[in-house]
């Protein structure tokens, strides 16, 4: 993940992910699921920009 200040904004590429294998196992006590997977990052990624507002809202 790369973090960057553009100007007053902050910017953040976050790489994208590849499930090459992803099996769902047993419950857990908690609810959750244990997961078996293998990743793998590629050359493609989300740039998120972070700008303050004068009011409280998230605008996408």
């Amino acid at each position: 993940m790369l973090i960057r200040h553009d100007g007053a904004a902050l910017r953040v590429d976050a790489p994208a992910k590849l499930n090459l294998f992803l099996e769902v196992l047993g419950k857990r006590e908690d609810g959750f699921h244990e997961l078996e997977t293998l990743m793998v990052t590629i050359s493609l990624h989300d740039t998120l920009r972070f700008t303050e507002e004068p009011t409280p809202a998230i605008r996408l």
